[in-house]
C-alpha cells in the first residue's frame, strides 16, 4: 500500500469523530463491508464509514477499488502499507468545518485523476464523506448542489454549516 499524505487540517487537541482507543475490538467484529457503505459512481467511486483492515480486500476484490481517500488522522490500515495493489491518499480533518470547498476541490481533483475505482471514507461516512462525494457529483456535473446533498443524506444528516458549504459549490 502507498501512503499519500496529505497535511492534517483543524487542531488536533479539539478532535471530532476520534479514533476509539479500543479500535481493534470494533474492527474484529465489523462486517465484511465498512458502514455506510455505498455506489457514488458505478465502476469509479465508492463511499463509507472507517474501513477496517480486513475489508480491505474484499473491496478490492468485490469491486476493484485500489484507492483510499482516508479523511481520517490516523494509522489502522498500517499493515497494507507494503502492499503495492492498494494506495491510500490520507485527507486528515481534525474538524469537520475545516472541510472547505477549496479543500474539496483539491480532493475531487485527486479521485478525477485516478483510473481505477476509488472510496472516500471518514469514521461515520456522513459528514466528511457526504461532503466530498456531494462535491464530486456537483463538480462533475452529474448532479445540482441541491441534488447532491438529498443523495447523500440518506446516508445521515448533514449539520446546517455544511449545507451552506455544499450549496457553495460549483464549477
Amino acid at each position: 500500500m502507498l501512503v499519500k499524505y496529505h497535511e492534517p487540517y483543524g487542531n488536533p487537541e479539539n478532535q471530532q469523530d476520534t479514533l476509539p482507543e479500543n479500535w481493534q475490538e470494533f474492527a474484529a467484529t465489523a462486517d465484511d463491508l465498512p458502514i455506510k457503505f455505498g455506489v457514488v459512481e458505478p465502476e469509479k467511486l465508492f463511499r463509507s464509514g472507517i474501513i477496517w483492515p480486513h475489508q480491505v480486500e474484499k473491496l478490492k476484490r468485490q469491486y476493484g477499488i485500489v484507492h483510499i481517500i482516508s479523511l481520517i488522522p490516523g494509522d489502522w490500515l498500517s499493515k497494507f502499507y507494503y502492499n503495492p495493489d492498494i494506495t491510500v491518499h490520507q485527507f486528515p480533518f481534525y474538524q469537520r468545518r475545516e472541510l472547505t470547498f477549496e479543500r474539496v476541490r483539491n480532493i475531487v481533483d485527486v479521485i478525477n485523476s485516478l483510473q481505477e475505482p476509488t472510496i472516500v471514507n471518514c469514521l461515520r461516512g456522513i459528514t466528511k464523506t457526504g461532503m466530498v462525494c456531494a462535491g464530486y457529483q456537483i463538480l462533475n456535473g452529474q448532479r445540482s448542489n441541491l441534488g447532491a446533498i438529498i443523495e447523500n443524506m440518506r446516508f445521515g444528516y448533514f449539520n446546517i454549516s455544511s449545507i451552506k458549504e455544499v450549496m457553495h459549490y460549483s464549477k
